[in-house]
């Protein structure tokens, strides 16, 4: 076989090839002109193209207008020159549009919505609004279904926008990425709307709704997903609403006062959010069973975050006695054994003469404390020693140590430097803290998760008792509930039930005083360093 027939087979098999072609994406180009060629009329199973250019013309699409598409993206951040009517002629199911917010906006988003029936636009901004010029000034247009997404606008514009694309024809509307500027006040909804389903989820930061939305009578479907929502919003205003959609928000325990609300509401999709299996929530588990009301994606969707004991368990599968559920009969039951155990407890200390031995008990501790000698500090190498989680790291290096060291009078120990080698870990922890002044502990998610911080805090806790000193200073790195700690740390979540902690204040200028107050507690009169020769570093894997 010749080379010249060996290329004519490889060209033919490059064009059958380019004839299947289905995804083309030609954004991002240094294109001037967007002007398709012959070759495109032959690419009948392409479903996928991108463009973009600074100049369109009318006849630039030509080539393709007998193709069916099932997305358009039309990149045109830098578009200068655009001719009336240049996508009128092209065929797409979806056509997504970045825009310029310049004039040519005006004209290329009346030719999408008189075009297309599903609209996507991207970048709008306050300065420029030209969608609300558009649906303003026409009387009809093709689009029934508009997405926005992407855009900022100050609160009054975007009042406007929504209420514009209320009283026109579309009949669904997404938002997405929305970034609102300026100050949030009451605005009125526009009293028409024909509008059926309504999208605001992809990190819009909702956290409520008003108590009452007005005017969106036609409103069947409104998706919330990805917000930031703690409980289920009633659909006060919304007496049509047959679907809820409040997929990945912060709901835990969700109420049912809601069901009163929709009484039209036939489905929900609540998945994805990290519920808290509690009592409160049988009643949820059984929305579908007592309310005819269809979760979608359930069992699968859904899964208890909280406790520990049920954590990653599905919905379905989680179930509680009635009686624990029940506060009347859980008090009764708790309740008159606890009492009885009181009564008796208390006749067999009177006969025993037991408080009278309390009392002296107490007296002659007191006596002993008041006589005490002031703290004796002998033995003590170090100001503090740090206990925090691996994960917490680059927190302590980064900021705890430099603050506190800047300061050279305190001593600070911390176990990657200080810890000798040939002992095991306990044996410096326990070392460690018996030649510390103060035990410094960095409260977070994952000091709780961290076995070696639980020792460390367990022995400081021992040598609080014995030397009859408060030498524990907790620091709270970020909110910490009680159900997230342990049982294991009974003693911490006493402490911090009693408020005994200093917090990390995120505002820059509050932490001078928080630094202030961390080097007033640690300060002391400490005999001499030891020789650093004494204390060779230790390079330890992570204690986790």
């Amino acid at each position: 076989m010749t080379t010249t027939a060996q290329r004519r087979m490889k060209a033919r098999a490059a064009y059958g090839a380019c004839q299947r072609l289905q995804f083309l994406d030609l954004t991002y180009n240094n294109f001037s002109v967007m002007t398709l060629g012959e070759v495109f009329r032959s690419l009948k199973q392409l479903q996928n193209l991108g463009l973009s250019a600074d100049v369109v013309n009318r006849d630039d699409f030509a080539s393709i207008t007998d193709i069916l598409l099932q997305n358009l993206f039309l990149q045109f951040e830098n578009l200068t020159t655009y001719e009336n009517g240049s996508l009128q002629n092209i065929k797409s199911k979806v056509v997504c549009i970045v825009v310029t917010n310049h004039a040519t906006d005006e004209v290329l988003i009346a030719d999408a919505l008189s075009t297309f029936d599903d609209v996507q636009l991207a970048g709008i901004t306050s300065s420029e609004n030209y969608l609300t010029k558009v649906l303003r000034q026409k009387t009809s247009i093709k689009t029934s279904h508009l997405d926005i997404t992407n855009f900022e606008m100050f609160w009054p514009e975007l009042t406007d926008t929504v209420n514009v694309i209320l009283q026109s024809s579309i009949k669904h509307l997404d938002i997405y990425m929305v970034t609102v500027l300026g100050h949030i006040s009451p605005q009125t909804l526009s009293s028409v709307s024909h509008l059926q389903s309504f999208s605001m989820k992809q990190n819009n930061e909702i956290d409520s709704l008003p108590d009452h939305i007005p005017h969106l009578d036609a409103l069947k479907e409104l998706d919330l997903s990805f917000n930031r929502l703690l409980d289920i919003p009633d659909c006060n205003g919304l007496t049509n609403l047959q679907a809820f959609l409040l997929i990945g928000n912060s709901i835990h325990t969700p109420s049912m006062g809601f069901t009163d609300s929709c009484p039209g509401l036939r489905e929900m999709d609540v998945g994805g959010n990290p519920f808290m299996c509690t009592c409160t929530l049988r009643d949820f588990a059984g929305l579908q069973q007592h309310h005819s009301i269809k979760l979608r994606r359930w069992p699968r969707a859904y899964s208890c975050r909280y406790p520990e004991a049920w954590s990653g368990k599905l919905l379905g599968d989680f179930h509680l006695p009635a009686i624990s559920c029940n506060a009347g009969i859980l008090a009764a039951a708790i309740l008159c054994p606890a009492v009885t155990v009181a009564i008796a407890t208390l006749v067999l200390c009177k006969r025993l003469d037991v408080p009278w031995y309390m009392r002296m008990t107490w007296q002659w501790t007191r006596a002993k404390h008041r006589a005490r000698h002031p703290e004796n500090l002998e033995g003590l190498h170090f100001h503090a020693f740090v206990s925090y989680s691996q994960h917490d790291a680059d927190w302590v290096k980064g900021h705890l140590l430099p603050s506190l060291e800047e300061c050279r009078t305190l001593r600070i120990c911390q176990h990657e430097r200080n810890f000798v080698p040939g002992k095991t870990i306990v044996e410096n922890i326990v070392q460690c803290v018996e030649r510390s002044y103060r035990c410094i502990f960095v409260l977070s998610s994952h000091f709780v998760r961290s076995e070696w911080c639980h020792y460390e805090l367990y022995f400081a806790q021992h040598q609080r008792l014995s030397r009859g000193s408060d030498s524990l200073i907790l620091i709270l790195l970020e909110p910490l509930p009680q159900y997230l700690i342990p049982s294991k740390f009974h003693q911490l979540k006493a402490m911090m039930a009693r408020r005994t902690y200093l917090e990390w204040p995120q505002d820059n200028n509050k932490r001078k005083l928080f630094w202030a107050h961390l080097r007033a507690a640690l300060q002391a009169s400490l005999p001499e360093a030891p020789d650093p020769e004494t204390q060779p570093l230790l390079q330890e894997a992570p204690r986790e």
